[in-house]
């Protein structure tokens, strides 16, 4: 029997039971990873193998923001535009405004996709991890970048971007039709009462067919470089002076080089010259007949130490040309059996690259510097004074971050009294991880 004012408790329980069941059913859908891009994203299209892809452009300086429910892991497939950059780019993406991940990118160009404007490069992932709840993921592009950025989104539906667009993308979701499987190549727009719910990731399960590359060579193939550079080189060249008979140097090389910041370079290199090099002494012949003279086995150890900055992205914004002055600590020793010299000295120099096509890249060095502390010496060629060195060639990309360089090089070591010009060629092996 029910008696009094209120509800009874069979009536009771029924309201708690519909309470906790439509809580449940609230909870369900919000657990559900989703994301949606900031309004104002330009989307654009990308082209692999002839299918088009939905991408967003990032510009110089600027950023790609999502706002995440999580829990998820967002993905985003970096790619550049236009030639491969000459040097490491540093893309930075932050969740809820605190850094999570810092990718230097430099990948090689992709030759089975173009972006709206022409060439790309292969896609760098940079993964985020979001934590249950709403977030907001940035992926930064720095303004030093010689060109714009294109990002896909993977791990999160997204609403479709319209493709082939600058614009800001349109609100597609509509629950009334079922997502499809895969997304169709720029279809054309349906009528209001057709409008459906493409719901994608980024790089969808289209692009992947039997007859296509495999993923990892398309969307999880990445030139990923990091800062560290190594370099073998090897040549040979013909040594020349005034006064006595001209001789052959062979050459090898070790360097190594690590990019403290996008601009800064740290390198060292350590070279070995060998030669049978003629000499002069100061004292006259037995026969008197002009100077004693004679014919050494000489080897040149050569270290420099330095660092630069890098203003080809301040000069051109393409992102093709590195122009860098240079300035390194020089030691030089020549070891033979009767005149040893050396050269310790700053070696001030400046480096020039640009990309002529994403395979084929031009470069030239110049760099001199002074003995500081010259010394004396028995040859009659006096103590070195000053070495001058000049290189021109050409690079070659091999992916994987390797390259192989072929260049001309010219080694003028000035001696008090005669000029020692090594002329010779010599191939480089870059690896950079």
């Amino acid at each position: 029997m029910h008696c009094g004012i209120g509800p009874s408790l069979p009536e009771v329980k029924m309201t708690r039971l519909t309470l906790f069941a439509g809580l449940f059913l609230a909870a369900g859908p919000a657990s559900a990873a989703s994301a949606e891009v900031a309004p104002g994203t330009q989307s654009v299209s990308m082209t692999v193998r002839g299918v088009p892809q939905p991408l967003f452009r990032i510009e110089r300086g600027k950023a790609l923001t999502l706002h995440v429910t999580g829990p998820a892991t967002v993905r985003f497939e970096l790619r550049v535009e236009g030639a491969p950059p000459t040097r490491p780019v540093i893309a930075e993406a932050d969740l809820d405004g605190k850094q999570v991940a810092r990718v230097p990118v430099r990948a090689l160009a992709d030759p089975e996709a173009h972006g709206d404007r022409g060439p790309i490069t292969k896609a760098t992932p940079i993964p985020v991890t979001v934590p249950p709840g709403k977030h907001v993921a940035t992926l930064s592009w720095p303004a030093s970048a010689g060109a714009d950025a294109l990002v896909a989104v993977e791990g999160v539906p997204l609403p479709l971007p319209a493709l082939a667009k600058e614009e800001p993308l349109p609100s597609l979701v509509s629950p009334a039709r079922p997502t499809p499987a895969h997304v169709e190549s720029a279809p054309p727009p349906p009528p209001p009462a057709e409008a459906q719910t493409r719901t994608v990731t980024a790089f969808s399960d289209h692009e992947r067919p039997a007859e296509r590359a495999p993923a990892s060579s398309v969307a999880a193939g990445p030139e990923k470089l990091g800062p560290w550079g190594l370099e073998l080189q090897a040549g040979a060249g013909h040594s020349a002076q005034t006064y006595v008979p001209p001789s052959t140097v062979g050459l090898l090389s070790l360097g190594a080089s690590y990019r403290a910041t996008e601009q800064v370079p740290v390198f060292a290199r350590l070279s070995l010259r060998f030669s049978n090099q003629a000499y002069l002494g100061k004292q006259p012949a037995f026969d008197g007949a002009g100077l004693a003279g004679a014919t050494l086995s000489e080897t040149r150890t050569d270290f420099s130490l330095g660092t630069g900055y890098d203003l080809g992205g301040m000069l051109l914004h393409s992102g093709k040309l590195v122009a860098m002055p240079t300035l390194a600590l020089k030691l030089a020793f020549l070891t033979n059996e009767a005149f040893p010299s050396k050269l310790i000295g700053l070696e001030l120099g400046a480096r020039l690259a640009y990309s002529l096509t994403p395979a084929l890249a031009v470069f030239g060095q110049a760099a001199v510097a002074p003995n500081f502390t010259p010394g004396t010496s028995a040859s009659a060629l006096g103590p070195p004074k000053s070495d001058t060195t000049l290189v021109a060639g050409v690079s070659l990309p091999l992916g994987s971050g390797f390259a192989l360089d072929a260049f001309f090089q010219s080694d003028l070591l000035a001696f008090e009294y005669d000029l020692r010009a090594t002329h010779g060629g010599a191939v480089a092996l870059h690896a950079n991880f």
